[in-house]
């Protein structure tokens, strides 16, 4: 869908300028080469058959790289889906050349891929995220990320371990996505991380209170006659604490 919208949009204008790069003449038999291998690139192109074309074109311009012939090879990556390719291939065209017919030519080009870049933003939903990479590279939270049209693995790394997602982008999306930590494994060096002992006024640890809270209930079994479950068995009895029903109460 993507191809056809830009090639509605500027098809015409980049016909013209490969019908105007095929007249060409060359002199010596590696332009003719290069001459023959654009006129595929064109003939592909004409058709959409666009992966022939990029081909076609890398292959005329390593026979004879003129210029010129880097903007067929970026709007070839443009139609591709390959934004990002034909941005950086564009933008290397206007610093490179003087021609005014080939500047306009890449800016508007530049222009039309610029509107159809999408772009990401990734944030935490809590936690401490220490890592983002997006397609295996890095990036920095909170801060939006140009990438090309289609699916994308994103990875954020937590002190617990990492959070995947794989993000679809299409043209032209301006995407925000938020992730939260993966759920603490038990047995975990964290999961087993104890709270914070309460403190005292003065700042001194409740140590008494710290030592009713590290009761450990230990299951004591089953009565298989009247099919109970057996009350448990403390190390230490806090305050509050009623085994005379078989239930406990602590507050």
């Amino acid at each position: 869908m993507f191809r056809r919208r830009l090639v509605g949009l500027v098809g015409a204008f980049f016909f013209a300028a490969f019908s105007l790069f095929a007249v060409t003449p060359y002199a010596h038999a590696q332009e003719t080469d290069s001459r023959a291998a654009l006129n595929r690139g064109i003939e592909a192109a004409e058709e959409e058959r666009w992966e022939e074309a990029l081909a076609e074109f890398e292959r005329a311009y390593a026979l004879d790289p003129r210029p010129a012939l880097r903007l067929n090879i970026a709007t070839a990556r443009a139609e591709l889906g390959q934004l990002l390719a034909a941005r950086a291939a564009y933008e290397a065209i206007l610093s490179s050349t003087e021609s005014d017919a080939m500047r306009d030519a890449a800016e508007r080009g530049l222009s039309i891929v610029d509107e159809r870049v999408p772009t990401l933003r990734v944030e935490a939903t809590s936690g401490q995220p220490t890592a983002l990479e997006i397609d295996g590279r890095s990036h920095r939270l909170r801060t939006r990320v140009d990438l090309d049209p289609g699916e994308h693995l994103v990875v954020v790394t937590f002190p617990q371990g990492r959070t995947r997602l794989t993000v679809n982008l299409a043209v032209g999306d301006q995407r925000d996505v938020a992730i939260g930590p993966p759920p603490l494994v038990p047995g975990s060096a964290l999961a087993r991380q104890e709270p914070p002992a309460p403190e005292l006024d003065g700042g001194v640890p409740d140590r008494s209170r710290v030592r009713r809270r590290r009761a450990i209930l230990i299951t004591a079994g089953l009565v298989l006659a009247g099919g109970a479950v057996a009350a448990v068995l403390l190390t230490r009895q806090p305050d509050g604490l009623d085994l005379n029903g078989g239930s406990v109460q602590v507050e």
